[in-house]
């Protein structure tokens, strides 16, 4: 009997737990285009100033592809989604085997440390 409801807690918790990220996800997904990047001092690098144009794809698969001039360059999968403090989203890829990396989503801008420019904090604005 206790293990009966040991294993119900736990389906239960780790259900609600996927069906918040289903939401998180949800509410995140779509197309992001690179407006701008600075590196948090002096030097910032803007679209209208560069001919490449870089966007981002949050996908409903749990994955998050990278173009670059319109061509898929990388596509990372999503490994846990949840809630920011000041109520963004973070999403969190797995960069490298052993590294992960987050993207910030708050209202409609997404905001990516590593690229298109890495060291740089990178700025994408929602295009769909």
């Amino acid at each position: 009997m206790k293990q009966l409801i040991f294993f119900t807690l736990l389906a239960v918790t780790f259900g609600c737990n996927k069906e918040i990220q289903k939401a998180d996800l949800e509410r995140v997904k779509g197309d992001f285009e690179w407006h701008h990047s600075h590196d948090g001092l002096f030097e910032s690098i803007y679209s209208s100033t560069v001919s490449d144009k870089y966007g981002i794809r949050i996908k409903s698969r749990k994955k998050v592809s990278f173009y670059a001039n319109s061509e898929k360059v990388l596509s990372l999968k999503i490994n846990r989604i949840y809630q920011t403090q000041n109520g963004g989203t973070a999403i969190i890829l797995q960069w490298t085997e052993h590294l992960e990396r987050a993207i910030i989503v708050e209202d409609n801008s997404l905001t990516f440390f590593d690229w298109p420019y890495g060291d740089f904090y990178n700025s994408f604005q929602r295009i769909d």
